[in-house]
């Protein structure tokens, strides 16, 4: 210790003589870093461990016993027979050190969850979530024909990986944008005394920052109607779920009308890091983002380095010169100001959650198709002038419709590439069917639910059932309850099929797998409603949501139609919307009203959300 402070004493007082507030402040810091990395190299002590041992529940009385093991494990074997006595040792040794390793892994666990304070519990979940991880590390990777084993040239293969797909931007041809439409951004004024305040005070568990310039832009972006509506990814009152509404409304109600929709899903290649600096700020600066803000924004994103650290080593630092940083707030915003204008180069619905693009529309005549094709050839047009890429082999055709016959079978290409029809397609997480059957959704959502259950049975089998019960709540149910709304299956197999996965939990939580007990009576003493009853209040609770505008769909028609006066229902009731087929009428608008028109008119008349959700409690929603 005392030579590590001489040294950085010294380097302190070396690096203050040297430098001043011209010294650009990437140099400070890369001389700050590579000092204290070459300190920790030199003087802090260093030492071989074995992974033997490495599980945190083994105690000193557990390693005891292991080396007792071993020694009678070596006295058997050179006895070479098992009819002796140091065999016979060895076997009891090894039935006692299985057993108290279980023992000691429960009180490990146990000791996790009801720790006093709130940090027993974070612990538990960094544990489940160490156990989910794969840590058998990175295999040897292919460069020039030949297999690399060690982790700095494993971690220069990755690094010039990452770094192939950035964007060389074309700065001769960099379009012009006409003079800005917007209102400018408010000035920002920036003092060093200022920023130390706000770094003194930050706190580390908010995103955003002391700053919070994220917030001011997506203020100025949304109060002036600057995003798209088209675009649900990153912004308040938007989300997957909103966007899955009302898109599969749109295929639901063609199914309803007989039609064909043509939906064609579009995937970015790398999107976020192949966006080019200067169009992106060429683009802020049209959408108002101007002076010290855009000059900011200038500087956050040039000059930046990336390195890949793999095994406790470093790669080579490699430039970055395109693309906005990831793991930041300010990140995904810059790149939906990027991809904005997108919407306004087709005529055919457009809908976006970040990069993810769904393209579709009513094909009635090969006149429709045509137009759509124009769609994504205009697309490439964008795509072009903007320095980005889509990929055609993951871009898919999915054909919406009932029809047996009179079937418009259009084939469309992207950069010349024919794009495959599927049957089934996934969509926001979703797996969309081209009748709009769940069974594929729900065989995968089931598939995946059962998985994350079993990982749970193995690792937490000793705990206590409150433990278990959470763990299922957290980790399993969110699978079952992805976007249901917009899913909410009305085949009663699909609906068994669900319900069996929290079927096998409720034995999971209470420890009990004797086939003959009856599990409805453990779902009864657990108090967990069915799956299907939970699906009906998420309805009803995103219709409320709809109706205050918490959630950016609006309510009116063609999603809600509220009563006439002659009807003689009460004002918070809503029509019910016509439907030929059973696929349009469990989609959610239609039979959200159903459940809604139920509710009691003190629950429907709630001033908050969670005012909603507590007079909700007990209420029966029944399917009609």
């Amino acid at each position: 210790m005392v030579a590590i402070r001489e040294t950085m004493g010294s380097f302190a007082d070396t690096f203050l003589a040297e430098t001043s507030l011209d010294t650009p402040i990437e140099n400070q810091w890369m001389e700050i870093k590579n000092k204290i990395l070459s300190v920790l190299e030199k003087d802090v002590p260093s030492k071989m461990t074995s992974c033997r041992f490495s599980q945190p529940w083994i105690t000193a009385e557990l390693k005891r016993l292991s080396r007792k093991k071993k020694r009678a494990f070596w006295r058997s074997r050179a006895a070479g027979n098992k009819n002796n006595p140091d065999y016979t040792t060895y076997k009891g040794l090894k039935k006692t050190m299985q057993t108290e390793c279980r023992r000691a892994h429960q009180t490990y666990i146990s000791d996790l969850i009801c720790g006093e304070g709130s940090n027993g519990g974070k612990r538990f979940w960094a544990y489940i979530k160490n156990k989910r991880c794969d840590n058998t590390g990175v295999s040897p990777l292919l460069k020039d024909g030949i297999l690399r084993c060690d982790s700095k040239t494993k971690a220069a293969v990755l690094n010039d990986q990452f770094s192939s797909v950035f964007t060389k931007e074309d700065m001769s041809n960099i379009p012009d944008l006409e003079a800005s439409p917007h209102p400018t951004i408010f000035n920002i004024d920036i003092r060093s005394a200022g920023v130390e305040k706000l770094l003194s005070k930050i706190n580390p568990h908010k995103a955003s920052g002391p700053d919070n310039l994220p917030g001011q832009i997506i203020n100025h972006l949304e109060s002036n109607n600057i995003l798209s509506k088209k675009q649900h990814g990153f912004r308040k009152h938007h989300s997957c779920e909103s966007q899955l509404l009302l898109t599969i409304h749109d295929l639901a109600k063609g199914l309803d009308n007989k039609q064909q929709i043509d939906a064609v899903l579009l995937d970015f290649s790398k999107a976020f890091d192949k966006v080019p600096h200067e169009r992106l700020l060429r683009k802020l600066a049209l959408y108002g983002i101007q002076g010290n803000l855009l000059r900011w924004i200038r500087a956050f994103l040039q000059d930046r380095k990336q390195e890949v650290v793999l095994e406790g080593t470093n790669s080579h630092p490699a430039t970055v010169i395109s693309g906005v940083p990831q793991g930041t707030v300010l990140g995904p915003l810059l790149f939906l100001t990027y991809i904005n204008d997108l919407p306004s180069f087709v005529q055919s619905e457009f809908r976006m959650f970040a990069d993810d693009c769904l393209l579709y529309r009513h094909i009635s005549s090969q006149t429709d198709a045509d137009r759509l094709q124009e769609d994504l050839t205009n697309i490439q047009g964008w795509e072009t002038k903007w320095q980005m890429s889509l990929n055609p082999s993951k871009c898919e055709v999915l054909r919406v419709t009932n029809k047996v016959k009179n079937v418009i079978h259009s084939s469309y290409s992207l950069h010349g590439v024919k794009l495959p029809v599927v049957d089934n397609a996934k969509y926001l997480g979703v797996h969309i069917n081209s009748k709009l059957s769940w069974k594929t959704h729900i065989d995968n959502t089931c598939k995946k639910a059962n998985s994350t259950r079993g990982f749970l049975q193995r690792n937490l089998h000793g705990c206590p059932k409150k433990i278990k019960e959470q763990a299922y709540v957290t980790y399993v149910r969110p699978i079952l309850e992805y976007a249901s709304t917009a899913w909410d299956p009305h085949c009663q197999d699909q609906i068994r099929k669900l319900e069996m996965v929290q079927r096998r939990a409720a034995r999971f939580t209470l420890g009990d797998f004797h086939p003959r007990h009856s599990v409805s009576e453990m779902l009864h003493s657990l108090k967990w409603q069915s799956l299907a009853e939970r699906r009906a209040q998420l309805k009803v609770i995103m219709l409320f949501r709809i109706l205050h505008q918490l959630i950016a769909i609006l309510p009116e028609p063609p999603y809600i139609y509220p009563v006439t006066r002659s009807s003689g229902r009460r004002p918070t009731q809503y029509r019910q919307q016509f439907c030929r087929t059973s696929g349009f009428q469990n989609s959610f608008f239609p039979s959200v009203i159903l459940f809604w028109n139920q509710l009691p008119t003190s629950v429907t008349a709630a001033s908050s959300l969670e005012q909603f959700r507590r007079q909700l409690v007990g209420v029966t929603l029944h399917q009609i």
